[in-house]
């Protein structure tokens, strides 16, 4: 089977909160990692999302993993593909429209408001 991924994906496990707005209403949802490219994310939650839905999403890569301090990726995307329930919950694939790394959480643009 031919590889169809454009970007390579790294097997990363860290904690996420995901943020949606749908039907007027936003929810917010914390889950975990389960791979990362430049260009999206596969992602574990304990309840489903719909493939098209807009997301934001707030990553924490831990202090001890960064060389001191932890990394803060916040960034925006939609689901592309939902796989069944998983032992752990829903594994959710999205793409990754725009992001931003930063060591310091509080200089980061507010396009995730408040979700550290």
């Amino acid at each position: 089977m031919t590889e169809r991924r454009a970007s390579r994906r790294y097997e990363l496990s860290f904690p996420i909160v995901v943020r949606t707005s749908d039907l007027g209403q936003t929810c917010t949802y914390a889950g975990c990692t389960r791979d990362i490219s430049t260009r999206g994310l596969h992602f574990i939650l304990h309840l489903t999302l719909k493939p098209g839905v807009a997301i934001e999403f707030a990553i924490t890569m831990p202090a001890q993993l960064m060389g001191g301090s932890p990394v803060f990726i916040r960034g925006a995307g939609k689901v592309l593909w939902v796989a069944g329930c998983l032992d752990k919950g829903y594994g959710i694939a999205s793409s990754i429209e725009r992001y931003e790394i930063s060591r310091d959480k509080e200089n980061l643009a507010p396009f995730v408001d408040a979700l550290f």
